[in-house]
């Protein structure tokens, strides 16, 4: 993702029941592009949510977990 200014950014993975089972990141970031990686080895196959929030900005997305 990419932050055109210093933002307070929040990034979850949440299961499909709705339960949040990582925090990525929880921090002020600079403007910029960044790229992280969830490990999802102890997890299940199947499908995950990832949710990204940076002040006002929320965005929802549906992940798929294969393996």
């Amino acid at each position: 993702f990419s932050l055109p200014q210093r933002s307070k950014v929040k990034l979850e993975i949440i299961d499909i029941l709705g339960r949040v089972i990582s925090t990525i990141v929880n921090s002020d970031l600079d403007a910029g592009s960044y790229n992280y990686k969830w490990n999802g080895s102890n997890y299940a196959s199947g499908v995950y949510v990832y949710k990204l929030t940076a002040n006002e900005f929320t965005s929802v997305k549906k992940l798929m977990l294969v393996k």
